[in-house]
C-alpha cells in the first residue's frame, strides 16, 4: 500500500492536479458570470472549475502513493487508481492537499489538509479509504481519510481534511429524494420506476438521480438540465430496455446495481437508491 508509484508520470498527474485551481484572486470585472465562493479555510486562492489552474511551478509533488483496495473493492483492478499528495508554498507558509481516484489524468476528490504539518504514515483503512496521519503545527495528531476511488464508504467520525469541489458546479448539485428510497427493496423500485417511465413522469424520475450524475455522456448537475435533455436522455430505445427489465437482468455487487439500459445505481437487492450513471447508448 504504501510503495510508490515508479514510472508514474508526473507531468500527467501535475496537469490533473493543476485543473483544479486557480492561482490568484481575481477583481469583480474578471470573475465569470458563474457564483463562485472561496472553500475551506485555505488562505490566498478562489476555488473555481476545471478551467482555471495554479502554474506547475508551484506544485510540490511530496508523496504518490498506490491506492487499489488489495481485495478488489474498490479502485479499478488492472489500472490502478493513486493518491498524490502536494503541497503549495504560498505567503510564507506551505499547504497540504490530497489528490485521489487518479486515473487517466483525472482527479475525482482532493482535500486540504492545512499548513505547515508533518506527515507521518499511510495506513490501508476500510471501505476504500487510505488513511494518511500527521502532526499540525500545533502538535496535535490528525488523520485525514482519503477515498481510493468515487465508490466509497464512510469515513471516520474524526477524519481531517476539508471536501474541495474540483468544480463549484457540485457545490451546487441537486439531492435526490431519499425519503423514495426508504425501507425499499430494488425489486419494488424496478417496478415504480418502470411505471414512472411508462408515464413520463419525468419530474419523479428526475428525484430518481444523485446529482450530479453522468447521463449519456454528459455530467449533469441539476434537474432542470436534465428535464431539459430528457427526451434525449431517454431514447425510445433505452425506454424499451428499461421497460422489458426484470430482476433477473440486473446484476449485482458490492459496487452497486448495474441494470440494462447502462445504468448504475448506488443500491443492493435489499436496498433501493438511486441513479449515479447511465452510459452512452445508442438512439436509433
Amino acid at each position: 500500500m504504501k510503495r510508490m508509484l515508479i514510472g508514474f508520470s508526473v507531468g500527467c498527474l501535475l496537469t490533473a492536479a493543476a485543473a483544479v485551481f486557480l492561482f490568484h484572486w481575481q477583481s469583480p470585472a474578471e470573475r465569470s458570470a458563474f457564483q463562485v465562493e472561496a472553500q475551506g479555510s485555505f488562505p490566498g486562492f478562489l476555488i473555481q472549475n476545471y478551467e482555471f489552474a495554479i502554474p506547475l511551478n508551484r506544485m510540490e509533488l511530496t508523496s504518490l502513493v498506490r491506492a487499489d483496495d488489495p481485495d478488489g473493492f474498490y479502485g479499478s483492478g488492472g489500472a490502478p487508481m493513486t493518491i498524490a499528495l502536494i503541497r503549495i508554498r504560498e505567503r510564507g507558509e506551505i499547504h497540504y492537499f490530497t489528490l485521489s481516484g487518479i486515473q487517466n489524468c483525472r482527479v475525482s476528490d482532493v482535500q486540504y489538509l492545512g499548513r505547515n504539518l508533518t506527515i507521518k504514515n499511510w495506513t490501508l483503512a476500510e471501505n476504500g479509504f487510505v488513511r494518511l496521519d500527521f502532526t499540525r503545527e500545533d502538535s496535535s495528531n490528525a488523520s485525514a481519510w482519503i477515498p481510493v476511488s468515487v465508490i466509497t464508504g464512510s469515513p471516520a467520525d474524526d477524519a481531517a481534511g476539508e471536501r474541495i469541489a474540483p468544480d463549484t458546479r457540485w457545490l451546487y448539485a441537486d439531492a435526490y429524494d431519499r425519503h423514495f428510497f426508504e425501507n425499499k427493496s430494488f425489486p419494488e423500485f424496478l417496478v415504480e420506476f418502470q411505471e414512472c417511465l411508462r408515464r413520463d413522469n419525468r419530474q419523479r424520475i428526475a428525484g430518481m438521480i444523485d446529482f450530479p450524475a453522468e447521463l449519456s455522456g454528459k455530467l449533469y448537475f441539476t434537474r432542470s438540465e436534465f428535464l431539459r435533455n430528457y427526451q434525449k436522455i431517454f431514447h425510445p430505445q433505452r425506454k424499451k430496455a428499461v421497460l422489458k427489465t426484470t430482476i433477473k437482468d440486473v446484476e449485482f455487487s458490492c459496487r452497486g446495481v448495474l441494470m440494462p439500459g447502462g445504468f448504475f445505481l448506488n443500491a443492493s437487492q435489499e436496498s433501493a437508491g438511486p441513479i449515479q450513471f447511465m452510459a452512452e447508448q445508442d438512439s436509433k
